[in-house]
This record gives structure tokens, sequence and C-alpha cells, in this order.
């Protein structure tokens, strides 16, 4: 006899472990319009993803795709009979209806880990067959009861070569009952209020153009070469009307600054730092100092720029203090990324990761399955930490491996602000290999945290 406190449903929850479910075959080859969609979308400007002269020039051969694009070719798509879902017996689709008629129909990815075994180029075409390893007991979660479902995904290319590896892990739970009618009904005013907007001319556009490509650009006078800044329809030195601009390095220093306390205009968040920098190469500009508390800011101190989505239609060059060591080595820092949260990031992520689950696009219907608004979904969050780690290491790097652990949830109106530090080191067969320990935090808390493995060619920053 069983004794009464065992769950009558563990037997059969665990006749599904080392069961696979159905094959999944990309329906399209890797192409460049998907590629584009997922750069646009996570705002990933690495040029090896869409140009080729870039891609051979960095040591890739040829354009690659995002490695946290991955899962993304094989996902279902919108409807099953849009995707690749073939005949058959699928394990974990028997084993998600079989939690659905239990109660626990709600899902959320917590974990992902995947490892790239070789660059995915146009033209290749790939399946995924996902294994179950392991099922938990029922769990009390802040989301409510439920199981942990831990997978393995094998990503094959056309030829049977295995090019990736895939730990994934979902929470199936009982939603709690929804408490009213969505957030975007009863609260537009949550919509955040909006920086204000800077004044564009014909003469100052190419600074914010720049700003979107995170390039921070100074006029330049073709005359005499005299940089200046503000932008002007003229040169201040010699009058001249034919002028250009010079990438700056982005490195300056403190000249002097201000700490705002009152008056404060949304979003601005009392107190906050406005520094004029002194650039090395020799002009000074206004900006926001961020990541160092007031009392600590000193004339002088070494800064960098960085570069602030501020919402869908505005990057703004920021500084922060220097992080004091070229990337690679052993235990630097890497410089934060601030990433605003709106609803078309959050539907755009989803969109290009072929993730149609209403709970990423549909506040109804997320309200319903426990949540209080659409939130960011695990493959979108792998994008930005991808994108994260390149901006730091430059095209030529090569990424080996990106292991995510979700917390808190991604929620419009948000702001995470991604952090790295490396964590090891060490010369490998192809270049310098480094590990990477990244966090991403919101409001509510820790929405990300992980660590990414890459190497770096021998020509880069940090190497030896």
């Amino acid at each position: 006899m069983k004794p009464a406190t065992e769950n009558p449903n563990a037997s059969l929850l665990a006749a599904f472990v080392g069961r696979q479910g159905a094959t999944m075959h990309a329906p399209d080859a890797v192409n460049a319009a998907m590629i584009r969609h997922w750069c646009v979308a996570i705002g990933d400007h690495n040029p090896v993803y869409r140009d080729e002269a870039a891609a051979q020039a960095n040591g890739h051969g040829a354009v690659i795709a995002p490695p946290a694009m991955l899962q993304a070719w094989t996902m279902p798509g919108y409807l099953p009979s849009s995707g690749a879902l073939p005949p058959g017996p699928d394990a974990v689709a028997e084993l998600y209806a079989l939690l659905d008629a239990w109660g626990y129909t709600s899902i959320v990815a917590t974990d992902s880990e995947q490892d790239y075994l070789r660059a995915l180029r146009l033209g290749d075409t790939v399946s995924a067959t996902k294994t179950i390893t392991s099922i938990s007991d029922e769990k009390s979660t802040g989301l409510g009861k439920g199981h942990f479902v831990t997978s393995t995904i094998e990503i094959v290319d056309g030829g049977g070569a295995l090019v990736g590896r895939q730990l994934h892990r979902v929470l199936k739970f009982k939603p709690a009952a929804p408490s009213g009618p969505s957030v975007v009904a009863v609260a537009p005013t949550a919509v955040p209020a909006l920086r204000p907007r800077p004044n564009v001319t014909q003469d100052t556009r190419f600074f914010f153009d720049g700003a979107r490509e995170r390039k921070l650009l100074i006029q330049r006078c073709k005359r005499c070469g005299v940089l200046q800044h503000p932008p002007s329809a003229a040169c201040a030195a010699c009058g001249s009307l034919d002028l250009g601009v010079q990438q700056a390095s982005g490195r300056g220093e403190l000249y002097s600054y201000t700490v705002v306390h009152a008056p404060v205009v949304a979003p601005f968040k009392a107190p906050y730092i406005v520094a004029l920098v002194a650039l090395e190469e020799g002009t000074r500009l206004v900006s926001e100092l961020l990541d160092v508390r007031a009392a600590d800011v000193q004339i002088g101190m070494q800064l960098e720029v960085d570069f602030l989505q501020v919402d869908e239609g505005l990057v703004l060059p920021v500084f922060r203090p220097a992080s004091g060591g070229d990337g690679g080595d052993g235990g630097d820092r890497l410089p934060p990324l601030s990433i605003a949260i709106t609803r078309s990031l959050i539907v755009a992520g989803a969109i290009a990761s072929r993730d149609y689950q209403p709970v990423h696009h549909d506040p109804d219907a997320a309200r319903q399955g426990g949540s209080q608004d659409v939130f960011m979904n695990i493959l979108t969050t792998q994008g930005l930490v991808g994108r994260y780690i390149t901006d730091w290491a430059g095209p030529g790097a090569v990424l080996r491996s990106i292991a995510i652990r979700l917390g808190a949830s991604n929620y419009p109106g948000d702001t995470m602000v991604l952090t790295g530090q490396v964590t090891a080191r060490k010369p490998g067969a192809d270049g310098v290999d480094v590990e990477v320990a990244i966090r991403g935090a919101n409001r509510l808390g820790d929405h990300v945290k992980g660590r990414v493995t890459l190497t770096l060619p021998n020509t880069s920053k940090g190497t030896p």
C-alpha cells in the first residue's frame, strides 16, 4: 500500500522522463529577413549578422545568425499549421495536455542554457528534438503551485551534424484568479512619461542619428580642423560653412557637474547628476552621469560614454565612470546597459523569436494566466544578453554559450539595467576564452542572472 502522503500523480509524471517530443523542422532556412527582424527588435547592430564584408573582416567567413536565435528557427509559429509540427507521437505535448487537465494551465520559461557548437549561416536548415529529463514535484512559487519541467534540446543541421544544445526549463502552474480587466484598460496613465525631446535641426540631426548607431559624433570644420559642440551652421573658429563630423572615442574626464534635486521633470528622479565632460579629443559636452553617487563624484574622474535607449524613439549618449581596464581581463566590469522595457519591445521580441504565446502580446490573456500584464519572453532576454556581450566584445567575438535564469518579470514601463563582470580568462585554441557573469535588474529585482562564455580573437582587446 502506498503511503497516504505520496502524490498519486507522481508515477504518471515519472513515466514521461526520457521520452521525446516530435522533431521540429524549421519551416524556413536560415535567412536574412528573420535575422534583420531579430536585430531590429533586439537593437543589435553587430554588422557580422547582416554585412558580408564585415563578417569576413572579423573572421567569420560569411554572414552568421545571432547565436541567441538558436531556438527561434524551430519555434512552432502562430498556428500549428504555420510551423512544422509533424504527425506522430509528441511526449512534450502529451505532458502539457495532462498538466493542463490537472489545472496547471499557465506556463512560463525559467531557465535556458544554450551551447553554440558552430555558427549558423544563410541557407542552413535545422531541426530540433526535445527530450524530457526531469519533472519536479509540485512546488509553491510566487506565480502559484506548479511543476518545473526540464528538457534538453538538440539542434542539428540538414546533414545531421549537431550545431547546438539547449537546456530548457519551464514552470507549468495553476494561475491565481484574475482580479479584473487588463492593466491597459484600467491604467492608461501607467505609460511612462517620455523625456523631453531634444531640439533636432538640420545642423544637429547627425548627432542624434549617430547616437542611434551607438556612435558619439562631434562636428569638425573641414577647413581648419577645429571640433565644436554643440553643432552650429558655421565654424566658430574660422567661419567656414564646410563642416563634417568626427567619431569621438567616448573617453574623457569630468570637467564640472551639478547635482539636481529640484525642480524634477518626469521621468527624471532626484537627485541626478548633470556633467560637463571634457572629451579626450579636446571638446566638451553636457550629458547625464550615471552609476556614481553624488558624494563620490570628483572633478577629473575618468569617464566613458554609453548609449541609453530612453524610449522607442530616442537614444542619448550618457557617461559612466570608466571601467578601468580593457575588456577580457579577469575581474573587469562591463559598462552597464540600460534598456527601456516598452510594450513594443516585448511584442517585437516575441514576434521576432516566433513566440506567439498570448501572455507576451495580449494583456487580458496575461492576466488570465496570473500575470499583471504582458511580459518579456525568455528568447528576447537571451537575445538582449547576447547583444550586451557582443556590443562590449566586438564583432570578432565568438559566442560559445549563454546560460540564464529568469526572476522578476520585465513589464512595460520598466527599465532593465544589464551589468557584467569578467570571471575567467584563459588562452584557447582560437584566441582567448572568456567567461562573463551577467545580471539584469529592474525595479522589481533581478530579471535575469547567468553567465556567457565567448572567445576573443588574438587581435582583440584583453588578449595576451
